[in-house]
């Protein structure tokens, strides 16, 4: 009789054991990451020191028809048609061309003709992928030059750029996209596409 109380009061001892400590699950494992040099590699500029002509004189702009393809939101994707088109400015006035700003004014047939080369802003993709060391954006910006004012040779170009963010790194996204507009000097068919054909 003895025996049954005490493998009851055991059994209650070891109900009371398991409540207290809890019923604990294994931690999940840590998810596995590529290296970055494991992920597809985009196109690597160099600057091959050519010295293009850099008297053409733009206007930069966003297509009607621009797509921005992120993950971010409606609002987020806004904001990176007002914060690309002065880092293209910067970028291509800085390699020495003359960048025609025609905000928030009317533009008069003077101030048109004064143009040569109308750069449009199609496409700006970023893609964000977890690596081992913190993470990266892919980013592609396609842009199309038209020769004015004819109107015509409408050159459409690919500039891709890639941001890593290492550990607990803060970046802000002007600095993430400036790692794909930077590229801009680097890309021959760009280059060439701004160039002045003097037989026009």
């Amino acid at each position: 009789m003895y025996k049954v109380f005490d493998i009851i009061k055991l059994f209650l001892f070891l109900i009371a054991i398991s409540g207290f400590v809890g019923c604990s699950t294994p931690p999940a494992p840590k998810p596995i990451y590529p290296a970055i040099s494991d992920i597809p590699a985009i196109p690597n500029y160099t600057d091959n020191g050519q010295s293009w002509n850099t008297d053409a004189i733009c206007w930069i702009a966003v297509a009607d028809d621009a797509k921005w393809n992120n993950f971010q939101s409606a609002s987020s994707q806004a904001k990176i048609s007002t914060e690309i088109v002065p880092l293209i400015r910067e970028e291509l006035s800085n390699a020495g061309y003359q960048i025609k700003i025609f905000d928030n004014e009317y533009i008069t047939r003077d101030k048109r003709l004064s143009v040569q080369k109308i750069i449009l802003c199609k496409e700006f993709e970023i893609k964000k992928t977890m690596v081992k060391q913190g993470v990266c954006y892919n980013m592609k910006l396609t842009l199309s030059v038209i020769n004015n004012p004819q109107q015509e040779q409408n050159t459409q170009c690919e500039v891709w750029g890639r941001s890593l963010i290492v550990g607990g790194e803060r970046k802000p996204w002007i600095n993430v996209y400036r790692e794909c507009v930077s590229n801009l000097h680097k890309v021959p068919e760009f280059r060439r596409s701004l160039e002045i054909d003097s037989s026009i």
